[in-house]
């Protein structure tokens, strides 16, 4: 089923939660990214930085927020891979 059009606007009654994925996406859409893949790339985007800042908050003894972005994201790869 194809995503509906989402306009590019990121105002109005919507949370920031919705707002953020919806205003990361458009811009990858303006840049030539198709509308899926803009979509799941801000999507997926948001996912990888929240849980990576959450550890990052949680754990004093973590690695840097940039190292647990990584290891986030090497997740999200392994799973969508089957790994």
């Amino acid at each position: 089923m194809p995503l509906s059009p989402s306009p590019c606007t990121v105002g109005g009654s919507r949370t920031t939660d919705e707002r953020t994925p919806r205003a990361i996406a458009c811009a990858l859409r303006r840049r030539g990214v198709s509308e899926l893949a803009a979509s799941l790339a801000a999507e997926a985007g948001i996912a990888v930085f929240r849980i990576a800042f959450e550890r990052w908050i949680s754990e004093t003894s973590q690695p840097g927020l940039p190292q647990l972005i990584r290891e986030s994201l090497d997740e999200l790869k392994a799973v969508t891979a089957g790994k």
